[in-house]
């Protein structure tokens, strides 16, 4: 009977102690293992944002350079006068440090293929660019309102420009991406891959000549369009939102707003003056990813920098810049032709370029004739989950777009 007593009263202390020990023990395996799936759902899901968005960036971009008809560069050529002189959205400024690729007629795409395997067609790393300017063929417009032996097209165009848009440390609307650093002057805030797009343009010499023509049909006859049927010309375009011209023939940087005119009613065409800037029609995110509790997305910084140990290390595997160099090794700048641009040039005014500013997760270059450039693109793009660590995703994609 005591024994029977003395069974009943319950655990003893070091069974409790024991099976306390075993119950923390398995709350603690638990609470772990719901912590990690949630922290690993969290990065697959920013993990396959970053995946969709950067291709399907990709896949704009090339639809939109299939159309293309002229690509800028950082030659002497109307490209830095058109881009210094974009009407950029005020929400998306653009980073201080940019550059178009430098087109290199001779030139290959493949860092191994250097001055000493090729000296005519060779990789030069100095000639990649963190932007991305050309102008393409939006459409052909027809004009139903004039008479069939008197009727022509007019090509329509428009300008798209890719570029980094940096927010300051103090811009508190772009959320901070990189953990490993807390003041403000080495905050990492995301920033954005910009796509912009320009209003509509119509060709310029084509229009003119279609206007002012007095032997339409090309057989000497005094063909001209008549007053009616110019007046149906301007509401064709005003309908197509083209009341803009381009004149693609004029070719002098100096005064390159000559190169654009106004269409108003008559039609009549007014060149623009040196106040006038290239209006934007849309500025998004080309990314099309928007930062929140479940992940916060950008471009990537630059890997490492050189100086101050590693001060500005911003910590992903992939190494950016992957193509750029400001020193390429073997230097090929005594080849004859030198490749272009030499490293002076780049170290000079208006823009110092330095191992951490330039040119961060968005590198371009474009090679071969203008009847077909090969544009190559690296996007490094990163996100940050709920988890205090960093993804990242790499695309590269090469195009063919013409340059005429």
């Amino acid at each position: 009977m005591k024994k029977s007593l003395r069974r009943s009263r319950g655990l003893t202390l070091p069974e409790l102690l024991i099976a306390s020990a075993i119950l923390s023990v398995l709350t603690t395996l638990v609470v772990s293992l719901i912590f990690n799936a949630n922290r690993n759902q969290s990065m697959i899901a920013v993990q396959t944002n970053l995946k969709n968005a950067s291709e399907m960036a990709l896949y704009r971009m090339g639809k939109e350079l299939a159309q293309a008809i002229k690509v800028f560069d950082e030659g002497a050529g109307m490209g830095p006068s058109f881009r210094s002189n974009l009407a950029l959205n005020t929400a998306h400024p653009s980073m201080a440090k940019v550059l178009m690729p430098t087109i290199r007629d001779q030139g290959v795409q493949a860092p191994s293929i250097t001055c000493a395997v090729d000296d005519t067609n060779f990789f030069w790393a100095p000639a990649v660019g963190n932007t991305l300017f050309f102008a393409e063929l939006v459409e052909t417009a027809s004009f139903p309102g004039v008479a069939l032996d008197r009727q022509r097209t007019v090509n329509i165009y428009r300008f798209d420009y890719y570029y980094i848009n940096e927010p300051t440390s103090t811009d508190f609307s772009q959320p901070l991406i990189d953990y490993w650093h807390s003041t403000a002057t080495q905050a990492r805030r995301a920033q954005r891959l910009i796509e912009w797009r320009s209003v509509k343009f119509a060709d310029y010499d084509q229009l003119n000549d279609y206007l002012t023509s007095t032997d339409l049909d090309g057989n000497g006859t005094n063909l001209a369009l008549t007053a009616g049927e110019k007046t149906s010309i301007y509401n064709e375009l005003l309908a197509r939102k083209a009341t803009r011209a381009w004149r693609r023939s004029y070719g002098t940087p100096a005064s390159w707003y000559q190169a654009f005119y106004g269409i108003t009613a008559g039609p009549t065409l007014t060149v623009k003056t040196n106040t006038y800037q290239i209006e934007n029609e849309t500025s998004d995110n080309a990314l099309r990813l928007a930062n929140n509790s479940q992940g916060v997305y950008s471009i990537a910084y630059n890997t490492k920098n050189g100086s101050s140990a590693n001060a500005y290390y911003f910590p992903i595997r992939n190494q950016v810049p992957y193509f750029f160099s400001l020193t390429p090794n073997p230097n090929c700048s005594t080849i004859t032709p030198a490749p272009l641009p030499a490293t002076t040039t780049l170290t000079s005014s208006p823009i110092s370029l330095d191992a951490d500013n330039f040119p961060r997760g968005f590198e371009v270059m474009i090679t071969g004739p203008s009847t077909g450039r090969q544009v190559l693109v690296r996007i490094t793009a990163i996100g940050k989950p709920q988890s205090n660590t960093l993804v990242e995703q790499v695309h590269m994609k090469s195009y063919f777009a013409k340059d005429l």
